[in-house]
């Protein structure tokens, strides 16, 4: 079942939430991992992926709901400062994030294999710890490196999307377009920021703009500083473009 509209604080709150209920009733979950260097990018990337596919999730999908994982201990989140804007314009913080110390558990990892699926988005191969036990779950990828060739050519019900361009955001964003569009009224990026600049609501539409806007920051922050505001000679790509 697809999620109704919510905004982001409240779907990653409830990501959480469900995350320590699956662990402790081994349910199944879907993990969307950024990459270890846990950077703007990866982290937009892999909450923007969890968020649309919640809303709209596939037919055929391992879980309806997705939750994406910043890629680091929590602790390491404080030595990248240039997330605080971001979470404050897309009205977040920290503590709404699944990291490492969530499914790691002294022992190793807290998730059963056989329940987990991963979609990787910002790098196309597992690492670390997560990589010894979960490689053989991945079950998709959007990213924008060299490919690694270490994902199957079929991961449907989700894509194999790896492709060289300035911002795996963008990717994402060209990936899950008609699912964002249908679930939020199909603002670009930048009309869709626009509408966060104001803090009153005055009806649910308005309010499920506002909730659409914040996502549309956030994405948008992770873009345009990955290509340098669309100016990064040899990294710059059509999909950069168009997803602004």
């Amino acid at each position: 079942m697809a999620f109704p509209p919510i905004s982001l604080r409240a779907f990653l709150t409830h990501a959480k939430k469900s995350l320590f209920t699956a662990i402790r009733s081994s349910q199944r979950v879907t993990i969307v991992a950024g990459n270890e260097s846990a950077d703007l990018d990866s982290l937009t990337s892999s909450v923007l992926y969890s968020y649309i596919r919640s809303l709209a999730p596939p037919l055929g999908a391992f879980t309806p709901l997705y939750i994406p994982l910043l890629n680091i201990p929590a602790a390491d989140i404080r030595l990248r400062p240039e997330f605080d804007t971001v979470f404050r314009h897309a009205n977040i913080d920290a503590s709404h994030l699944v990291t490492l110390d969530d499914l790691l558990d002294g022992k190793g990892t807290a998730l059963k294999p056989e329940n987990t699926r991963i979609i990787l988005v910002d790098h196309n191969s597992l690492q670390g710890e997560l990589g010894k036990e979960y490689t053989a779950r991945v079950q998709g990828v959007v990213d924008h490196h060299e490919d690694e060739r270490r994902i199957r050519p079929d991961t449907s019900p989700e894509p194999r999307v790896i492709e060289k361009c300035g911002s795996c955001t963008s990717l994402v964003v060209r990936t899950l377009k008609p699912s964002w569009e249908s679930s939020a009224g199909g603002s670009s990026l930048v009309s869709g920021a626009a509408h966060a600049q104001g803090d009153s609501v005055e009806n649910d539409a308005n309010v499920t703009r506002t909730w659409d806007a914040q996502v549309a920051k956030m994405a948008l922050a992770s873009i345009l500083i990955d290509t340098a505001n669309l100016t990064a000679e040899g990294k710059v790509e059509k999909v950069d473009i168009d997803a602004v």
